[in-house]
């Protein structure tokens, strides 16, 4: 099971055919944790388990938002139709990586939600850590994961 090859092909596909955005895979270095503004999180049980952390910049959370709902540049985008977005962003990634994962197994998700941080280091857990880049603005994700007999 080759989970990197997962989550990068489902982040991928996810920003290219539901937010319109193409992903650039950066070195660690180039990323300031500062930098980020947002961070969701959804917990994940099936053929892994964990939990994944999705982190980006006000501007590219905006971008996520607009392009999801199909919201034009001029009009309001309101906080709460923003957090939404986000939230279903991190649905539609995990859930689309865990079909990658394992198309035919079942699994379950938590709703995701936003956090102030990422998740801890979890003991037992693997942790896959994929920088990048959307629109010039840094965007990461964290997956903390072990495999289970499911």
């Amino acid at each position: 099971m080759d989970v990197k090859a997962s989550l990068l092909s489902s982040i991928e596909e996810v920003l290219d055919k539901m937010a319109f955005m193409f992903f650039d895979e950066t070195e660690p270095d180039e990323i300031d944790i500062d930098d980020f503004a947002y961070i969701t999180e959804v917990s994940i049980n099936g053929v892994i388990s964990g939990v994944l952390n999705i982190l980006v910049t006000e501007s590219t959370a905006r971008n996520i938002a607009r392009n999801l709902i199909g919201i034009r540049d001029e009009d309001e985008l309101y906080d709460d139709t923003l957090k939404d977005a986000m939230q279903e962003f991190t649905n539609l990634l995990s859930g689309r990586t865990m079909t990658i994962i394992n198309p035919a197994g079942p699994f379950d998700m938590e709703i995701p939600k936003l956090v102030e941080h990422a998740a801890p280091p979890r003991n037992g857990h693997a942790t896959l850590t994929i920088n990048g880049a959307l629109d010039d603005e840094p965007f990461r994700v964290v997956l903390q994961y072990r495999e289970t007999s499911n």
